[in-house]
């Protein structure tokens, strides 16, 4: 099922067919097929539990295996790792895959072409303000005095998953007080008094954050104190009276008040809407009326959801086991849909709608095609150039990305081009042109019908929106002569 979905997401680019081999993607399509996610619940398997149960479910479980004494190999590390709060909520999360951890920098997958921890002030520099505390910036900064500290040292590997975890949603950085006194205090972060402090940043606004510190905790207060496009939905068998909200794709998570992971995959889905803003439509159904006196339900849902929310649609899922599910409709609420069955992370639920929307990207694989397309453009073209079938990894990240960019950036008249750096005429001499050596490399071709024809090199993270905002406003600059 999961490989005819990769050919299916393939098969969509346009660049798939131009001038290129089937062969050629084999590998390409292998790798994408071996690295699709699955749902994390073999520890509860072990245990002969459902993924929703209770810490005495588990232990009488455990009990039966023969506990500590008896219990297998297997059995004894499920039960060490689900009895566990923090390690429970990694696991639901990420599965027990634990990723190679290099220099301090944990790569669970590559999004970005920059280290994800920033250090900051230096990459904001004599920008700190805007780069940090500059409208619509969210950050999460770990601030400290002494870097040698315990306290400082014991929470490199949290803050490097929180910055896996928060990809395309939350920058997150590290603050060394010491040489930089003044600026911590003007943030009045407490470093004199406690050893590492976490600080949420949002539009400016600088809070000392107090809460509990796993992963989930920490995705999970981010997207309740950030904008994000999920809707409360009564029933969606009576979708919005308004056409261009009730057309187009959508993407809806039902959730039951007896689902322990439902608020963390609630996240998820949080997150995923912001990916895909203005993209896709995101909806939630209470399947339960009593959830609504809960503490975790988001303020902004409360308001849209009352009266009996026992829609048609929850009657399908009566296994409160198997609560959330997620459902896409392709065509608009009113039409059919279908249950994403992927792993519940926001990066994962983004590339799955993604690989449904149509997309004007264009794969250039000759000189000619080049020429036309980018040094003779008279309109604005992004440009990425890469090998399509080398970097498998970055090849599957940016044409994930380039397919929202040319959505994002039709109404600018911008184009998006993947220049084919597998390709020796274009190698010798367009890829060449930029200094390609095997890293992607980003550029904004500022149109102007001639040879020696004006560029800016995109530096920052590869995520559609970001592109698409760096992109209007470079252009907005040189308009203005700045």
């Amino acid at each position: 099922m999961y490989l005819c979905f990769i050919l299916s997401f393939a098969t969509s680019l346009p660049f798939v067919f131009v001038e290129m081999s089937t062969l050629l993607f084999l590998p390409l399509l292998f790798v994408l097929s071996q690295s699709i996610p699955v749902v994390f619940r073999a520890l509860y398997d072990v245990l002969h539990v459902a993924t929703d149960a209770t810490q005495s479910d588990m232990d009488l479980a455990f009990t039966r295996l023969g506990g500590m004494k008896a219990a297998p190999e297997d059995a004894r590390k499920a039960y060490g790792v689900l009895s566990d709060e923090a390690q429970r909520a990694s696991y639901d999360l990420y599965g027990d895959g634990i990723p190679p951890q290099v220099d301090h920098h944990w790569h669970i997958h590559l999004r970005y072409n920059f280290d994800d921890v920033w250090q900051l002030p230096e990459f904001g520099g004599s920008n700190f303000d805007v780069f940090v505390l500059g409208r619509g910036r969210s950050w999460w900064v770990k601030a400290f005095e002494r870097s040698d500290s315990a306290e400082v040292t014991q929470s490199i590997l949290l803050w490097n998953k929180v910055a896996k975890a928060t990809k395309g949603i939350a920058r997150v950085g590290i603050l060394d007080c010491g040489p930089h006194r003044e600026l911590c205090e003007r943030l009045e972060v407490p470093f004199r008094t406690e050893p590492v402090v976490f600080l949420w940043i949002f539009n400016g606004m600088v809070n000392v954050y107090r809460g509990s510190l796993t992963v989930g905790a920490l995705v999970s207060y981010t997207m309740q104190h950030q904008p994000h496009s999920v809707q409360g939905i009564m029933d969606y068998a009576s979708p919005p009276a308004n056409p261009s909200v009730s057309s187009g794709p959508w993407f809806v998570i039902l959730t039951n008040p007896q689902c322990l992971r439902c608020v963390p995959r609630l996240a998820e889905f949080q997150k995923a809407s912001v990916l895909l803003t203005s993209l896709v439509q995101f909806g939630h159904v209470q399947c339960s009326e009593s959830y609504l006196q809960s503490n975790h339900l988001l303020e902004e849902d409360r308001g849209l959801l009352s009266g009996n929310a026992q829609s048609s649609l929850c009657k399908r899922f009566q296994n409160t086991a198997k609560f959330p599910h997620f459902l896409w409709f392709p065509k608009g609420l009113a039409g059919q849909d279908e249950e994403y069955v992927g792993v519940a992370l926001g990066s994962a639920l983004a590339d799955f709608g993604t690989s449904f929307l149509p997309h004007t990207t264009n794969l250039l694989t000759t000189y000619e095609e080049y020429i036309a397309a980018v040094l003779e453009a008279t309109h604005p073209v992004f440009a990425v150039y890469a090998m399509a079938t080398g970097s498998y990894h970055y090849a599957e990240l940016i044409a994930t990305e380039l397919k929202k960019l040319s959505l994002l950036l039709k109404p600018d008249n911008v184009e998006a081009v993947f220049i084919n750096c597998d390709q020796e005429a274009l190698t010798t001499k367009a890829c060449a042109y930029v200094g390609f050596h095997g890293y992607p490399r980003l550029f904004l071709f500022h149109g102007a019908s001639r040879r020696d024809v004006g560029k800016t090199e995109f530096l920052g993270d590869w995520f559609a929106h970001e592109i698409a905002e760096w992109i209007r406003s470079t252009i907005s600059k040189r308009t203005r002569g700045d």
